[in-house]
């Protein structure tokens, strides 16, 4: 198998923090993720070596997801309850968007080649949990 290349992403309202290991960059958090697709085919050649490591934050990682199944980009979504643990264990003690994408990357030597794949969308479970979050206050999204 070819190497792949990992990009470990923070995902927030506003951006997507991702690290590559090699540099660090942000892009903007919206519906289509026209400046993120852009900078993928600047910078990899072929995007199906392409994975994408990151935490399923509700809402605010719907578009990431629905990105990587629409451009069959391959990823692993990780339970945001691992990435405190994994930064612990790293002696990672101040939070940023920068550190979180750095210990979201770290996560590729953990995961196994069969944990790697693209996203399925399920529209009716995405959309009772933007309803459950609107309910308790946590934003709109746009995409309901």
């Amino acid at each position: 198998m070819k190497k792949l290349c990992f990009i470990g992403i923070d995902v927030s309202k506003e951006k997507l923090s991702c690290f590559d290991g090699k540099e660090e960059f942000s892009v903007k958090n919206d519906l289509d993720l026209e400046e993120f697709k852009r900078l993928l085919r600047r910078k990899y050649k072929n995007l199906k070596r392409i994975v994408l490591i990151f935490e399923a934050t509700g809402i605010y990682s719907y578009f990431l997801k629905a990105f990587c199944n629409t451009k069959h980009i391959k990823a692993y979504i990780l339970n945001p309850k691992k990435t405190p643990n994994l930064a612990k264990v790293l002696g990672q003690r101040s939070k940023t968007d920068k550190v979180d994408a750095r210990t979201i990357y770290c996560f590729k030597d953990l995961i196994s080649k069969e944990q790697i794949k693209v996203p399925q969308i399920d529209e009716t479970l995405e959309k009772r949990e933007d309803l459950c979050s609107a309910s308790v206050g946590i934003g709109q999204t746009g995409y309901l």
